[in-house]
């Protein structure tokens, strides 16, 4: 299906910017432009037109009209038309044999209109969609005149062996724009940072921390990791997981939240995460002398056999319990339910500031049902709990 002709106005000098992102909203609104439309500019067809940042307004975009987006590695050589390069084939007008060649020098293209202002070699119409035509063929003759000329290219809209070789040398030497802005990345480990990676999870992966979907595991060190079927995104590296509907994601939740802000997670002597309910054991105050040097968390407060306690007490000691939380904290609480993966919770603090004396509402992020969300809670949401645990992530992992 052709793109609408309000995204081809956007597209029509090789470069999306972010601000013409937030415009297009309005156009959907109009129902100028489709929602659907969304998924070409974040994939191969067109995700080498979009500034620096921009992947971040799309994902907001997106997220408001109903639409998940997965995007393309931006194009930064071209390996995927080796063949040619190699000097064993050239394309030109027409071509349909060689798909992934074509899409490859198209992208090459766009890269190139985006990264360095030559709206003249941009493909506005149709992007990479592996048909050699005629707006394809223009814009190869536009590079070779603008860019040929030294090596004695001549301008026939047909990518040979010199044509391909000039192309692949230029998007090495241009700088790839990051799409997805991360935070995370750029900050040292810290209870800010912890926030940031709740952002992150929430804008890349939130539908993935559901019961009824797979996990997308972004840590190389846990067991689950699989290098051979590793693949990146705009926002990093990682393995799909498939988990079969198993339930509850809590502890992955968390416990890649703590990865993504630069700190050790808790694991397993597999390398595994912990259950909810057993994440308060990886803190000194636990383990005592028997303690590693190793220490993931910082147990800050703890309030333990609520269930032996009248409901003012359970009430009284845990509001002061919350009355210490601080955002980027963990929150786990135990059901007494005798163990296993549901017999517990975890949570990270996201909000206080509607929190004073048990009363108000605490925000947190937390896995649940149908996706990775910041929900509010408040006092008796806890008072039902067996034992309740604050926590603080305190060992920075290695990079």
């Amino acid at each position: 299906m052709p793109i609408s002709s309000a995204m081809k106005k956007v597209l029509g000098d090789g470069r999306v910017e972010r601000a013409e992102v937030g415009a297009l909203n309005a156009d959907i609104g109009r129902g100028r432009t489709r929602a659907a439309d969304l998924s070409k500019l974040a994939g191969a067809q067109f995700v080498d037109t979009l500034e620096a940042g921009a992947g971040d307004d799309l994902v907001r975009l997106g997220r408001e009209n109903g639409v998940e987006l997965r995007f393309s590695e931006p194009a930064k050589d071209l390996s995927d038309a080796g063949d040619v390069l190699a000097g064993r084939a050239t394309l030109a007008r027409g071509q349909s044999n060689r798909k992934a060649s074509v899409v490859a020098v198209q992208r090459g293209l766009m890269a190139l209109a985006n990264r360095l202002g030559a709206p003249d070699i941009a493909l506005p119409n149709f992007g990479a969609d592996g048909d050699f035509g005629g707006e394809t063929s223009k814009a190869v003759e536009k590079f070779q005149a603008r860019f040929g000329a030294a090596q004695g290219i001549q301008p026939n809209g047909e990518v040979n062996q010199a044509t391909a070789k000039l192309l692949d040398t230029m998007l090495r030497r241009t700088a790839v724009p990051k799409l997805l802005i991360d935070e995370v990345s750029s900050m040292a480990p810290s209870l800010q940072s912890v926030l940031a990676a709740c952002d992150h999870l929430l804008k890349h992966d939130g539908r993935l921390y559901g019961t009824q979907t797979d996990w997308r595991c972004r840590d190389p060190q846990h067991p689950q990791w699989s290098e051979s079927n590793a693949v990146s995104d705009a926002s990093g590296r990682y393995t799909d997981v498939p988990m079969n509907g198993s339930g509850w994601k809590c502890n992955l939740a968390v416990c890649t939240a703590l990865y993504l802000a630069g700190f050790e997670p808790p694991r397993y002597p597999s390398g595994a995460y912990p259950i909810a309910a057993e994440l308060y054991r990886y803190t000194k105050a636990i383990q005592g002398r028997n303690a590693r040097d190793h220490v993931e968390l910082d147990l800050k407060a703890q309030v333990r056999n609520l269930d032996q306690l009248s409901p003012d007490e359970r009430r009284t000691q845990v509001a002061a319990l919350l009355d210490q939380a601080k955002p980027g904290q963990l929150l786990i609480v135990d059901h007494g339910s005798g163990g296993g993966a549901d017999g517990g919770h975890c949570r990270i603090i996201r909000d206080v500031s509607d929190w004073r004396g048990g009363q108000g509402t605490l925000r947190c992020f937390q896995a649940s049902h149908r996706a990775a969300l910041d929900k509010d809670h408040v006092l008796s949401d806890f008072t039902g709990e067996k034992h309740v645990y604050l926590l603080e992530a305190n060992t920075p992992r290695d990079a």
